[in-house]
């Protein structure tokens, strides 16, 4: 391989990441088109309820019905426990409550990825100074893509998938006055952690090629720990009432299915 073909390696794997991730944006939204709407009858969630709940949430079924996925290669769920408590109290609030979450977050997505980005380097660069190899360099590069694929997916399927019926005034409020702003720069990683969840879904319709599937996960699993350790950092952004009452014409979101139906809280 002549070098400039290898300078150019980086760049095409980069490629690939966020094409992948624009397909799997698209594959949200395609997604939530057919979904039955949210009820506001829920019942109260007992601590059983709560288990069935999160364990709905991690194996992708969303309004009791478990999406049929095209065949194709799979990424395989994870979730601490400690996250996945907090995604069904994060939808408690939201949708029982009449909470939304403070916007901007005082630590947004972005500031989170940048952090474990700068953490996940270090923590090779230590490696590679005990044992020089060029596997380190190419871990590196490997995390740096599938972060930055994170963020574009992020900001891309927010407004589609990731909201709540009961947090659309506010991103509407949020769009109307903070034009060409990236949500990843303003929402919290409680919504981060909507996307994480459904990830594994989103890729399967994105029908994403294998060896990006596996850089995936190889990659978002230490990430995924490093949040559940650091939750008191990034994860106590804190909630406020829904004072966004006014409908901005034009600007359509989607609503997100992660935990939407009385039928997933029932005991």
């Amino acid at each position: 391989m002549s070098p400039a073909n290898g300078e150019d390696m980086p760049q095409r794997r980069s490629t690939r990441v966020v094409r992948a991730s624009t397909r799997a944006a698209a594959a949200a939204a395609s997604s939530t088109k057919n979904r039955p709407t949210a009820t506001s009858n829920r019942p109260t969630v007992t601590s059983a309820a709560r288990q069935s709940s999160t364990d709905q949430l991690t194996n992708g079924v969303t309004n009791g019905v478990s999406h049929e996925i095209p065949a194709g290669p799979k990424m395989k769920p994870f979730m601490p426990d400690n996250l996945k408590l907090l995604l069904v109290d994060d939808w408690e609030k939201i949708t029982k409550g009449e909470l939304v979450a403070y916007l901007p977050s005082p630590t947004p997505v972005s500031n989170f990825l940048h952090d474990y980005e700068t953490w996940a380097t270090a923590s090779h660069q230590r490696v590679r100074s005990d044992t020089p190899d060029s596997d380190s360099d190419r871990a590196i590069s490997d995390m740096k893509e599938v972060i930055s694929g994170i963020k574009d997916l992020f900001n891309s399927a927010l407004g589609r998938a990731l909201l709540y019926r009961e947090e659309r005034r506010q991103y509407i409020y949020f769009r109307h006055n903070y034009l060409g702003a990236q949500a990843s720069d303003y929402y919290g990683c409680e919504h981060l952690l909507r996307l994480l969840v459904s990830l594994p879904e989103m890729i399967s319709r994105a029908n994403m090629e294998r060896d990006v599937i596996v850089k995936t996960r190889r990659e978002l699993v230490p990430m995924i720990v490093w949040l559940s350790d650091r939750i008191d950092v990034y994860l106590s952004t804190g909630y406020t009432r829904d004072l966004w009452n006014e409908d901005v014409p034009g600007v359509r979101v989607g609503t997100c299915s992660i935990v939407t139906s009385s039928s997933e809280v029932q005991e």
